[in-house]
């Protein structure tokens, strides 16, 4: 694969942001502005070691989310609402699954800033530690006030059963 080759291939998936992820014999291509599992024509525009990059030319197959009519006239041109041909819960869907992988990355992640001034700086796993570890007090906070509820519900309830059994 070398830049100007015209490709073509099937989108496995979509990474934040829209990138695009085509997998063909020489390798993974990087092609914005596509719906998972589109059959695509795209241009090689950028080849590296490792990795190379993708212009959209043109959409070969349609995916199989793709269940709705575009309500723009301008679709898919301007490229700034690529996901309109999906269902509302497949977006949902395949954004959440984005996220999901962002925060597994990052969590996963163990990169230490620098230190600034001869001050240490903890590292971004520590960092999220110490989130889990005030959002779990939180928590169990919550769930000590929900038991509280409980309790002073159940005895309101004994109350008023005794004042109506008077």
């Amino acid at each position: 694969m070398k830049k100007g080759d015209i490709l073509e291939g099937i989108i496995e998936r979509v990474d934040f942001p829209n990138k695009g992820r085509v997998y063909t014999e020489d390798g993974m291509v990087t092609v914005k502005n596509g719906i998972p599992g589109q059959k695509i024509r795209f241009v090689v525009h950028k080849k590296r070691k490792n990795q190379a990059e993708g212009r959209l030319l043109e959409v070969l197959e349609k995916s199989p989310i793709e269940k709705r009519d575009p309500v723009c006239s301008n679709f898919p041109a301007c490229g700034g609402c690529m996901y309109q041909t999906m269902l509302y819960e497949d977006q949902l869907a395949m954004k959440a699954r984005q996220v999901k992988d962002l925060l597994d990355a990052a969590s996963t992640q163990s990169v230490l800033i620098e230190p600034a001034d001869n001050y240490a700086v903890p590292s971004i796993t520590n960092h999220i530690a110490e989130v889990s570890k005030v959002l779990q007090e939180e928590l169990e906070e919550i769930l000590i006030d929900q038991k509280t509820v409980e309790q002073g519900l159940t005895d309101a309830k004994a109350r008023a059963d005794a004042i109506l059994a008077e």
